[in-house]
């Protein structure tokens, strides 16, 4: 089974390029602006001219280099600041000029909050379902030191039997860091039938997999 360390570091280690990039008002994914490279340049521009939230969301998605896993995207909730502001507008630039790669994601916020990020045990596990996470409800199912995560899971599952039905958008497990700021590793664990999607428990089990039982 693969171990859900080995998945995490997998993400950070890969040289995948990011396929779009997301920003939220603070947590408002629902209407998040999307970033693609069919988009224009200045889509970010004008949006985050108009931005007058305390906080701002990134995330950027990648196709994952694991097996038994369809996707997975990392982010991060930052102040609002106007230098920090810029530094995301530029990333957004270097997406549509270049081949922007997860580690160009990552050296941008390791410079701003240093070498922190991403690393040891997650403060927390949550299932949602991506940019529907309070529209639909996201589900916390473990804390550190918890003990087995997939059972946590399962047990968890038994209460919100709507994540066994027909889901607007692929459902993920998101690894949570609460400290310097918010910031989370997401890992889809879905399948798509018939243009409908469906959550995956054999993906959700090599996910979260057995380390630090």
């Amino acid at each position: 089974m693969e171990k859900s360390y080995d998945v995490l570091n997998s993400i950070l280690n890969s040289v995948s390029a990011v396929t779009r990039m997301q920003l939220a008002s603070a947590s408002e994914w629902e209407n998040c602006l999307v970033i693609e490279k069919r988009f224009s340049s200045d889509i970010a521009s004008d949006w985050l001219d108009k931005f007058e939230a305390e906080y701002i969301g990134i995330e950027a998605f990648l196709d994952l280099p694991v097996k038994n896993t369809s996707g997975a995207f990392i982010g991060i909730r930052i102040p609002a600041f106007k230098n920090n502001i810029e530094t995301v507008l530029n990333m957004t630039r270097k997406f549509h000029d270049a081949d922007f790669m997860l580690s160009d994601f990552l050296d941008g916020f390791q410079k701003m909050f240093g070498k922190s990020l991403y690393t040891g045990h997650p403060d927390f596990l949550e299932l949602g379902v991506v940019n529907h996470w309070k529209s639909f409800g996201a589900m916390c199912f473990w804390r550190s030191d918890d003990g087995s995560k997939f059972a946590a899971f399962e047990n968890v599952l038994k209460t919100r039997l709507d994540f066994m039905s027909v889901l607007p958008t692929p459902a993920a497990i998101e690894f949570a860091f609460s400290t310097p700021v918010p910031h989370w590793i997401g890992v889809t664990v879905s399948y798509e039938k018939n243009g409908k999607y469906f959550l995956s428990l054999g993906q959700a089990e090599s996910v979260l997999g057995n380390i630090w039982e």
